[in-house]
């Protein structure tokens, strides 16, 4: 129940003196703006919203849960004493009425008493308060101020997915830790319609949404900021990359499809945005400060110490003692007036083994300007064997730093060093070589810089500010390709919620956002393939957008959007092209219909809009010429769902949560790869489409618990030439060939918790079917994305040692199966790896 409040204003800068002063001349101005922009608002005060009417249909539950959803209706915050029980249970509330009604009605029964004091209600054991103070007609609690990092926030968070319209992920740390993550893209297994492209080679994070990918098309944030270079790799084209070590991650937020909202523009494939670590994660409830010390170890790898560069297989032995380790260390205070956290972690893994039990090889339908049945190996390392270049050494630092100048307004500065040494393949060698190959330790840095204010007066509901800056700047050199990348971005968002009491349940969001991308990538020393890795550009973004939501009646929600999207970019180098601009609005709108208490149904429709990347205009080489003509993709989405969301369905304090959707997905202006008299560009085909549907749930009792999602495609298809037909099939020199997603993934997890909760035990079934389309006949110059359909087993458990200390285990691949990722070119997945993890938080 403790408050929660969005965290404001995002700086981030790069560490190169003439970037940095640009960013930091451009923060000033920027946050400069945001504090003094909103005076004139306060002039336009309305009645405050607790002397209005609002209709609630909350339904009895847990009180947080129940807090969390006062809060969505009326805007308000809810503090709470720490003395407070944690296990109450709220009646609920139904009905058009005023929010200290409301309030009144779901503490009926529960023996907590309130008060009211501008926007802010605090929620009262009156049996621990006799002490308390008052102070302008509220009590002086010690409330729990989570910012953006305690539990009400990431319950709050959990929830959205079950009652929005469209369609929302939330990933919990508890999900990312239950079966700890051999690479990054593990995080975001239990995801619908998200998978993460060639997820083993090297530890980068490359996300595709219900088959849109690469390019910019899908928004990858860390906290908040856009993080994603693009490098070219071979025959399998190109990946955007991001790059997170998962133990400083606290929870992902992923949206899908395009949005009317601050993290828009220009993703029509969606956002993912991964938190790390904030004070509210490490210092307990009721507590002022906090440490966090964790420390892992594992099996199934071992030390990378070949020096040859032809590599016969090896087989598994017994692993190396020590190859396969992790460990951070967090310190946090909480204080009236402030915030602190700060994190290290080092994480360090060898090649690990392929599993053993599984085909050895995989018959598709190849190649030239007939398709006729091939036979491969599935990978060039055969089962059991070691995986080379799959190693890493990665460190990562993180320091945050939150000011609360009173209880309204914030301003937050945070920064995130991420260094690591790695292994990654050559995707040519994997298909053309039929024996592993090493290649000499590829190496990034990133950093990460933002700053965000907030701003939310309690005796003015017209004013919600949020101003973001940041910075994300990343340096690669990736000498399996023989490629040197360097991008920095910067932008940042402001915006405003408004909410009306004269129209009740009217609350309108509004601002702007912008970004600039500076990248280059060129050719070093140790290049080995090279035809599309020279590129040197700049391209910026500016964007309006509007969303509003108004409850027309207890059952009834409507929501509308536009966002008004500009693009420009230019070449560098001596010689450059034209300069490139361009513009649209994309509106969006959704209905929700509540038939019944904790049943919605819903139906949107959204457009957005994806200008051409850097490397789509400015890539150039003797095969490959810029395109002059090359124009913005469009999306056209609809999609179709309910939510279910039911407490004490079968007993008081269970908890229900399914969500069901239907997405019907159409890509105008759709770039690809062609050729064009025998030289390659990127040119636009009519149409690509994406149908299918999805569902996720959970259900927890307490001492059982269960999860699941899954996705299937009805439809994927291309539409090449405006004459013909469209065809599922990709085109014969698109390197988005190797973004078609599976047919279907689904994911199932389920666990009991025994004596008190102490022991947690569980196991987790993971399924993945074959391409959902096939390569077209005469594809000879893109390497074949193919996998075989499998199905994996994990096993995970955990025991609270004491109320500082615990043990977690999981055992990842339980049946050892030999198997290739979804999205990936014929790298094995490591076999059966067991983990043990102990953490003390006190």
């Amino acid at each position: 129940m403790p408050a929660y409040r969005q965290p404001i204003c995002h700086a981030r800068y790069s560490i190169s003196s003439q970037r940095w002063k640009a960013a930091l001349l451009a923060t000033t101005a920027f946050c400069g703006f945001a504090i003094v922009i909103p005076a004139p608002l306060l002039a336009q005060s309305t009645a405050q919203s607790n002397a209005g009417q609002y209709s609630f249909n909350i339904a009895p539950q847990s009180l947080s849960s129940a807090m969390i959803a006062f809060q969505s209706i009326t805007g308000m915050s809810v503090l709470a004493d720490s003395s407070v029980p944690q296990n109450v249970k709220s009646p609920g509330v139904s009905g058009s009425r005023t929010a200290e009604s409301a309030l009144a009605q779901m503490l009926s029964g529960t023996g907590l008493s309130y008060s009211i004091s501008a926007n802010t209600a605090r929620i009262i054991n009156p049996a621990t308060d006799s002490s308390a103070a008052t102070v302008d007609g509220a009590i002086a609690l010690d409330t729990i101020d989570v910012s953006g990092g305690g539990s009400s926030a990431r319950s709050e968070a959990a929830e959205a997915p079950y009652v929005s319209p469209g369609s929302t992920a939330y990933v919990s740390a508890e999900q990312i830790n239950r079966v700890a993550p051999v690479s990054p893209g593990d995080m975001f297994r239990e995801v619908p319609g998200v998978s993460i492209a060639n997820s083993r080679a090297g530890n980068k994070i490359d996300v595709n949404i219900r088959g849109m990918q690469g390019m910019s098309r899908v928004n990858t944030m860390v906290d908040g900021a856009m993080q994603q270079s693009s490098a070219y790799k071979g025959y399998d084209g190109h990946d955007s990359r991001a790059y997170v070590d998962p133990e400083m991650i606290a929870d992902i937020m992923i949206d899908k499809g395009p949005s009317s909202g601050p993290h828009g523009a220009g993703a029509i494939g969606g956002s993912v945005n991964m938190r790390t670590l904030n004070a509210g994660d490490i210092v307990k409830d009721g507590q002022s400060y906090g440490i966090r010390l964790r420390g892992s170890g594992g099996g199934n790898m071992i030390e990378e110490r070949s020096t040859t560069r032809t590599l016969s297989t090896i087989g598994r032995k017994n692993f190396d003692v020590g190859a396969n380790k992790s460990g951070s260390v967090a310190a946090a205070t909480i204080q009236d007036r402030y915030e602190a956290v700060i994190a290290a972690s080092y994480r360090h893994q060898g090649n690990y083994f392929a599993g053993t039990n599984g085909p050895r090889s995989i018959t598709y339908m190849c190649c030239g300007t007939r398709l006729r049945p091939t036979t491969i190996p599935l990978s060039v390392y055969t089962p059991g064997s070691q995986v080379f270049n799959t190693f890493q050494d990665t460190s990562s630092l993180l320091g945050k730093l939150k000011l609360k100048f009173d209880d309204n307004q914030s301003f937050e500065v945070g920064v995130n060093h991420y260094e690591s040494t790695y292994g990654e393949v050559n995707p040519n060698a994997i298909a053309f070589i039929n024996r592993p190959q090493k290649y000499a330790a590829s190496h990034v840095q990133a950093d990460t810089y933002t700053a965000r204010y907030a701003w939310t007066p309690g005796s003015n509901d017209l004013v919600d500010l949020r101003a973001n800056l940041w910075a994300s700047d990343v340096a690669s050199v990736l000498n399996s390709v023989g490629v040197d990348v360097d991008s920095f971005t910067w932008g940042g968002e402001l915006y405003n919620t408004s909410r009306f009491a004269l129209l009740k349940g009217l609350a309108i969001t509004y601002g702007g956002q912008t970004f600039t991308e500076d990248a280059s990538a060129h050719n070093n020393t140790t290049s080995v393939v090279n035809d599309e890795s020279n590129l040197s550009g700049v391209r910026t973004m500016h964007s309006l957008f509007s969303n509003a939501k108004l409850d027309v009646t207890d059952w009834l929600t409507l929501h509308g959007g536009v966002r008004y999207d500009r693009y420009s970019a230019e070449e560098g180098g001596a010689n450059p092209s034209a300069r490139k601009s361009d513009s649209r609005i994309n509106p969006t709108a959704a209905i929700t219909v509540t038939p019944i208490k904790g049943v919605q149904l819903f139906t949107q429709y959204a457009e957005g809009w994806k200008p051409p990347s850097i490397r789509e205009l400015y890539v150039r080489n003797n095969g490959i010429q810029p395109n002059p003509n090359l124009r913005p993709e469009t999306a056209q989405n609809w999609e179709y769902g309910v939510n279910l969301s039911r407490d004490g369905l079968l007993q008081d304090d269970d908890r229900l949560r399914v969500k069901f959707a239907y997405f019907d997905n159409s890509y105008q202006d759709y770039i690809i790869r062609s050729s064009v008299r025998g030289i390659y560009r990127y040119d636009n085909i009519p149409e690509a489409t994406f149908k299918g549907i999805e569902v996720s749930g959970s259900y927890d009792i307490g001492w059982f618990f269960t999860s699941g999602s899954y996705n299937y495609y009805t439809e994927v298809e291309y539409c090449f030439t405006a004459s013909a037909a469209c065809a599922a099939v990709t085109g014969t020199t698109d390197y988005n060939s190797s973004y078609v997603p599976p047919k279907y993934t689904g994911s199932v997890t389920a666990g009991t918790r025994l004596f008190d909760e102490k022991l947690t035990l569980g196991v987790r079934m993971n399924v993945a079917g074959a391409r959902a389309v096939p390569r077209a006949a005469g594809a000879q110059v893109t390497l074949p994305s193919e996998w075989l359909p499998f199905t994996t087993f994990d096993v995970f458990g955990g025991y609270v040692l004491n109320e500082n200390a615990k043990f977690d285990f999981s055992v990842e691949n339980l049946k050892d199966r030999y198997y290739v990722d979804p999205l990936s070119i014929g790298l094995a997945a490591p076999g059966r790896t067991g983990r043990a993890t102990v953490t003390v938080q006190f």
